[in-house]
């Protein structure tokens, strides 16, 4: 059976250009001369790792992997010994199969591409789970025709291996450890069955570790290993997505309060308001060159948070250079530290806007 997820293309093409904000953190930072500097969160989408051609606007994923035999890469440290124990263990679902569908899941809920079908049958048939095979180009084309897909993702390998001990500390407790690592590749073809980019290789790991008295568990529990192997295709098949389609990442912003009516309008997610009174008491300003600088920097943020990253950049520009005239405490310096990453975060961020928008111009 194939699964078949249609998404809305006109979502897709406001995304670029919006933020959510998530939260107001007040308060944290309190200078020598009473000027708070606020934070908040936005959340920003970031350009996929693969930039695919405009053109590609259904897809297809296959596994295209052999699963590792159960009694392979896993190990258990024991009391007394030196050397890992290997065990087996046991999994009553197809950890591939949870990864392939996990990958399908994600990437159609991101509603970056007009269709993600899922092709469940497994691709190979051999037993050798440690070689990679490519995709027949003949296969990919005929995937393609049978879905009315523009592209093929394959999945070509995922092997995990997990190790864990334990260790005995005072008044009877126990810290237990579990450490899993993953090795996945995948690759991506065109409908003509020619690889559209060079093979991408994922090598990551996910650790626990819980505290127990007499295996009765004082902080959060060590999970299966079977439960943590399917958590790990989970992870991978989100680590997939956010290489193919864009994916959104909190990041820190911050604000200084010298207009204290201009936090009121912040907080209640009025940027264009803020910037109103941050650039009138900036055209008003004529002796504190430090108050300026703090100023330009504001009108930066809003500006970015109104996706004018052109003007933001030039606002933070002048923000820096404000801050060079006047390095004369430790304070002083740190706001130029923070102005000049700010400007780097913004030039990335401009940057990025443009990859964004490279595969909206080509497909419209």
């Amino acid at each position: 059976m194939t699964l078949s997820k249609a998404t809305n293309r006109s979502l897709t093409l406001i995304l670029p250009k919006s933020f959510l904000f998530l939260g107001l953190l007040s308060g944290l930072f309190v200078f020598t001369s009473c000027t708070s500097l606020d934070t908040l969160v936005v959340n920003v989408e970031k350009p996929a790792q693969i930039t695919l051609p405009g053109n590609i606007n259904n897809i297809v994923i296959v596994d295209n992997t052999v699963p590792q035999p159960e009694d392979i890469g896993h190990f258990e440290y024991r009391p007394g010994q030196e050397s890992a124990t290997p065990i087996q263990v046991r999994i009553n679902d197809d950890v591939n199969y949870i990864l392939a569908e996990a990958l399908f899941e994600d990437i159609a809920d991101k509603e970056y591409f007009d269709d993600v079908i899922f092709y469940e049958h497994p691709i190979r048939e051999d037993n050798n789970f440690e070689e990679i095979w490519s995709l027949d180009p003949n296969l990919v084309k005929e995937l393609c025709i049978a879905n009315k897909a523009d592209a093929v993702i394959s999945i070509d390998r995922f092997l995990v291996s997990t190790a864990s001990h334990e260790e005995d500390f005072d008044f009877g407790t126990t810290m237990k450890f579990l450490d899993l690592k993953m090795d996945i590749r995948f690759q991506v073809y065109s409908k003509d069955g020619e690889t559209i980019s060079p093979p991408l290789y994922i090598n990551d790991s996910i650790y626990w570790t819980a505290t127990y008295s007499q295996d009765r568990a004082l902080s959060d529990t060590i999970p299966s290993r079977e439960d943590a192997i399917k958590e790990a295709a989970r992870y991978t098949a989100e680590k997939i997505s956010d290489a193919l389609s864009p994916y959104w990442s909190n990041e820190l912003r911050w604000y200084f309060g010298d207009i204290k009516a201009a936090n009121q309008k912040m907080t209640s997610n009025d940027w264009a308001g803020a910037m109103a009174l941050w650039k009138s008491a900036y055209d008003k300003e004529t002796k504190n060159v430090k108050k300026k600088a703090r100023l330009a920097s504001n009108i930066a943020l809003a500006y970015e948070l109104s996706d004018k990253l052109k003007d933001a950049l030039r606002w933070i520009t002048i923000s820096c250079e404000l801050f060079e005239e006047t390095q004369e405490t430790g304070v002083d310096r740190e706001n130029l530290t923070r102005a000049t990453s700010y400007k780097n975060d913004l030039m990335q961020r401009y940057n990025d806007f443009r990859l964004l928008d490279v595969r909206v111009k080509k497909s419209e």
